[in-house]
């Protein structure tokens, strides 16, 4: 059955271990394609032949918590020492004292719909095999008004306004990729950072903005927390600039490598 996205919310692709796996595949990927209809055209060079030509003297912002999300103390202690690799590269880093407003209740609205768009159909026959979350979520969207989906359509629409204005200031914005180390695949996520109550959208604080606007974003090795287990760096670009953003972390990549290194479980 064909995934139906009616606002562009997910997308569907791999994890991959190094920056230049992720731009081989996005070279083998991108282009048009008749069952996507917001799909661009292939872009006329490859991702994966200009990893190195990252330009000089990039200006970069970092924003540790983008004005609302409460971060683990060693997780930030470990993503701001990774930002300092890219001084160390001879760009030009500095604290972004901006805010972003938290779209959780616009995104939610929005991607509970999505997701509607593609399960309804099958939901009361599969509905005793998918969490009780979801299942609430995707119930909610039935009394769901036109008023909620155009509210939360403006919400994305100021959001995105607000980000060209960064980005006209900076090239990239930096930022923690999750405000906790690494939690289980089967959850539950954190309820809480450093005794502080956080809502189930407060453990993904610094990833569902950029899916809720359409911004390239790719997460990167920063290290270790307290645990042991690992803590992400996210690089975030301009809307269509995924190449930028993965030569920003192919660059991180060199000059930080990872991949020797694996948490003991």
């Amino acid at each position: 059955m064909p995934y139906l996205w009616i606002y562009g919310l997910a997308g569907h692709g791999p994890l991959t271990r190094t920056v230049a796996d992720a731009a081989l595949y996005l070279d083998c990927v991108a282009g048009y394609h008749p069952a996507d209809p917001d799909s661009l055209p292939k872009p006329p060079v490859s991702y994966l032949e200009n990893l190195e030509r990252l330009p000089r003297g990039l200006r970069l912002g970092f924003s540790p918590t983008l004005g609302y999300a409460r971060v683990q103390s060693d997780v930030l202690a470990v993503v701001e020492e990774a930002v300092r690799t890219f001084g160390d590269l001879k760009h030009k880093v500095e604290i972004w004292d901006g805010a972003l407003p938290d779209v959780g209740e616009a995104w939610s609205t929005m991607f509970a719909c999505d997701a509607y768009a593609t399960v309804e159909a099958d939901l009361n026959k599969h509905r005793e095999e998918m969490g009780r979350a979801l299942v609430a979520s995707l119930e909610a969207v039935k009394s769901m008004s036109l008023a909620n989906i155009f509210a939360a359509q403006r919400v994305r629409t100021a959001v995105n306004v607000l980000l060209e204005e960064l980005f006209d200031r900076y090239d990239l914005l930096l930022t923690p990729t999750m405000p906790t180390e690494a939690f289980g695949a089967k959850g539950p996520p954190p309820s809480a950072i450093d005794g502080h109550p956080i809502s189930i959208l407060g453990a993904v604080a610094f990833t569902y903005p950029f899916n809720f606007t359409g911004h390239p974003a790719a997460s990167v090795r920063a290290g270790f927390a307290k645990s042991g287990l690992p803590v992400g760096l996210q690089i975030v670009g301009p809307r269509h600039r995924d190449d930028l953003v993965l030569q920003a972390a192919y660059a991180y990549e060199q000059a930080r490598p990872w991949n020797e290194r694996w948490p003991e479980l």
